[in-house]
């Protein structure tokens, strides 16, 4: 495609983050590299924004400014939130499960005997 357009984004700016001084032969071979790392997507925890980090640290030069990247960590940080809220739901709900089976247990258990005794 053509520099600085897509049509599902906005072109806001282009951003010198240095000259990195390699050949092109050397930039391919990195982009190669790091093809083989990033072949699973996900929009919150490995998207192009992160790529554009990871590419520039293996380029040697200075990674993008946080606002390029700043909504895929705010969504990446909200993600790991719920995750971690589901997770401590479902510990409390195996808990009360794992309670209310024991407590079924007991009053089965405490009706047995009842029926027992009154058997007597």
């Amino acid at each position: 495609g053509r520099p600085c357009f897509c049509s599902s984004h906005t072109y806001r700016e282009s951003i010198f983050l240095g000259d990195c001084g390699k050949r092109g032969t050397d930039v391919r071979e990195i982009v190669q590299e790091l093809r083989l790392t990033w072949t699973d997507y996900d929009r919150f925890h490995k998207n192009c924004c992160h790529f554009s980090v990871a590419l520039a640290g293996q380029l040697g030069v200075t990674t993008p400014p946080a606002w390029v990247h700043h909504f895929a960590d705010a969504g990446a940080n909200l993600d790991l939130n719920v995750k971690a809220a589901l997770q401590a739901m479902h510990s409390v709900e195996e808990f009360f499960v794992g309670r209310s089976d024991s407590l079924l247990d007991n009053s089965l258990d405490c009706s047995s005997e009842t029926q027992a005794v009154s058997h007597m």
